[in-house]
């Protein structure tokens, strides 16, 4: 595999910003029979104009890179190894050294209106997200228990384990566990039912950004050298007809 720029990034104090300026490149409740397609007729524009930017919705192409596509390995899911969660190193690691947790970096970067617990305004008390997966506006408040947004791995750290992610050191998992290309804040039931499903196996019931969640599914793929099933690349094939 080859080194994520992120890697090279990790230990320079400007790092924090570039971080978070960044594009981020995270449904059914059951899996498709082998071959179907997941692909609603209906896909669109990203869900909310309003979305801030430099946020998952205002910045995610809406357009998948057939070139980057026909690049994907096409693979069943297999690791030489069980997954654990542990191998991805400390939940929410500071990795770019901004003094700041990755879960309140992606909080600040995806909300608007956002108010802070500290004077170095890293850890996110209030705010408001346009939601990616349901299409629904979330007044988050810390106060009231983190229970309503959670921070999605797109490619989920269970999923990305299966598709090569077994294979990496140990800073390469850290490093994409926190990297902001791979991270968008989502309502937590979505992203709980999602769990470590892959694009063929669920997608968010909003239809509006069908296709941006297919377009940093194959990015996020391509530049970590993952993986995809047959049945995902069905998926992102038939997105990158009805996105063209």
């Amino acid at each position: 595999m080859k080194t994520h720029p992120l890697l090279s990034r990790l230990s320079t104090g400007a790092a924090a910003l570039a971080l978070l300026a960044v594009p981020s490149l995270a449904h059914a409740d059951t899996a498709p029979e082998p071959g179907a397609s997941t692909v609603s007729a209906t896909v669109g524009q990203p869900a909310s104009a309003s979305a801030p930017a430099g946020s998952w919705l205002a910045e995610t192409p809406t357009t998948i890179d057939e070139t980057a596509l026909a690049e994907l390995e096409i693979a069943e899911p297999g690791a030489g190894s069980d997954y654990d969660r542990d191998a991805f190193g400390t939940a929410w690691a500071d990795v770019d050294e901004n003094g700041c947790g990755t879960r309140d970096d992606i909080l600040a970067r995806d909300m608007t209106e956002e108010t802070f617990g500290d004077e170095e305004e890293c850890e996110v008390r209030t705010g408001t997200l346009e939601d990616p997966y349901s299409g629904e506006t979330i007044d988050f408040d810390k106060s009231e228990g983190s229970y309503q947004i959670d921070i999605d791995h797109l490619i989920p750290l269970g999923a990305a384990w299966e598709a090569g992610a077994d294979e990496w050191t140990d800073e390469e998992r850290l490093a994409y566990a926190n990297d902001p290309a791979v991270l968008l804040a989502v309502n937590a039931g979505d992203n709980r039912s999602k769990s470590d499903a892959t694009i063929g196996e669920w997608m968010p019931d909003n239809e509006a950004i069908s296709c941006q969640y297919g377009a940093q599914w194959v990015e996020v793929s391509v530049e970590y050298e993952l993986s995809v099933s047959e049945e995902d690349h069905q998926v992102l094939s038939d997105l990158a007809e009805e996105c063209a």
